[in-house]
C-alpha cells in the first residue's frame, strides 16, 4: 500500500510537471509572438520614416513655380570676412545650399552661384541671375565688425531703392528677426555710400537684395547662425516664398476666386 502511495503520488508529480512544461512552452510561443510583432511594427515603422524623409527623392517636386537665384558670397580665394576659426565663405554656402533645399520644397527652381569652394567676379553674379530668368536674387553675406557687440542682421538694397527689392529685402529681415537675430537697417546703396552700389546688385534686372546675416566677429551670432542652420536657411526661404507670392502669384489667386 505504502509502495502504490509512492507511486501514485509519483505519477501525480509527473503530470504536475508536464503542465507546468506545457505552461512555460505556450508563455514563450506567447514571448516569441509579441517579440516578432514589435519587431515587425518597428521595421514597418522605420520603412514608413525613412519614406517620409526621404519622400522628395521619391516624388521630387516639380520645380516648376518660378525661378530664384541665390548668390553664397565669396569664395575660392576671396575668402570673404575671417576670424580665427572662420572664412565668410564657408558660412554663406553651408547656408546657401540649405535655403536651396527649403526652396526645392515649395516648388521653386533655384540656381546657385556656386556650390562648392570656387570663385565668380561680383560684376558677373547679376547677369548669371539675369540669364537664368530668375524672379527673385539674394545675395548671402556676413558681416564684420571691429566692435565684438555689434551684431544683427542688416540688408543693402539696389542704389535705386526699388519698392519690390525693399519688401524683399525687409521680409528676409522680419524672418530673420524672428528666429533671434537682432534688426539692424534695410537700405540702398553700399556700407559707404547710398549712391554707391554692391557689384551683385548692379545689373540685375529682378527685384534683389544682399543679406548680411549676422557678424562673423559677435559670438552670440555665431550661435544663432550655426545652431539654427535649417531654421535660419527656412526663415529667408519663407521671405522669398511670401515676396515672390505677393508680386507673381496675387493675381492668379484673385482669377481662381472668381
Amino acid at each position: 500500500m505504502k509502495q502504490e502511495k509512492k507511486l501514485a503520488l509519483t505519477e501525480q508529480q509527473m503530470r504536475e510537471i508536464i503542465i507546468a512544461d506545457k505552461r512555460k512552452k505556450k508563455l514563450r510561443r506567447r514571448r516569441r509572438r509579441k517579440y516578432t510583432f514589435f519587431i515587425s511594427l518597428f521595421i514597418v515603422l522605420f520603412f514608413v520614416i525613412g519614406l517620409y524623409r526621404n519622400r522628395d527623392v521619391l516624388a521630387p517636386p516639380k520645380l516648376d513655380r518660378g525661378v530664384i537665384f541665390i548668390d553664397p558670397g565669396h569664395g575660392g580665394h576671396d575668402p570673404g570676412s575671417q576670424t580665427k576659426s572662420r572664412k565668410e565663405k564657408d558660412d554663406t554656402l553651408r547656408i546657401a545650399l540649405q535655403i536651396k533645399k527649403e526652396l526645392n520644397k515649395k516648388n521653386f527652381k533655384v540656381y546657385l552661384t556656386r556650390e562648392n569652394d570656387s570663385f565668380t567676379e561680383r560684376i558677373k553674379i547679376g547677369k548669371m541671375a539675369n540669364k537664368k530668368k530668375a524672379k527673385l536674387m539674394v545675395s548671402i553675406h556676413r558681416n564684420k565688425a571691429g566692435d565684438p557687440r555689434a551684431q544683427g542682421v542688416e540688408v543693402f538694397l539696389p542704389k535705386d531703392n526699388n519698392p519690390k527689392s525693399r519688401y524683399l529685402g525687409k521680409q528676409i529681415m522680419k524672418h530673420l528677426n524672428d528666429e533671434g537675430f537682432a534688426k539692424r537697417r534695410v537700405r540702398s546703396g553700399t556700407l559707404v555710400s547710398e549712391n554707391n552700389e554692391y557689384d551683385e546688385l548692379s545689373v540685375n534686372k529682378m527685384p534683389s537684395c544682399l543679406v548680411e546675416i549676422g557678424f562673423i566677429s559677435n559670438k552670440h551670432d555665431n550661435k544663432l547662425f550655426d545652431k539654427n542652420i535649417k531654421g535660419n536657411a527656412r526663415a529667408v526661404a519663407n521671405a522669398i516664398e511670401k515676396t515672390y507670392s505677393h508680386y507673381y502669384e496675387k493675381d492668379k489667386k484673385s482669377k481662381k476666386g472668381k
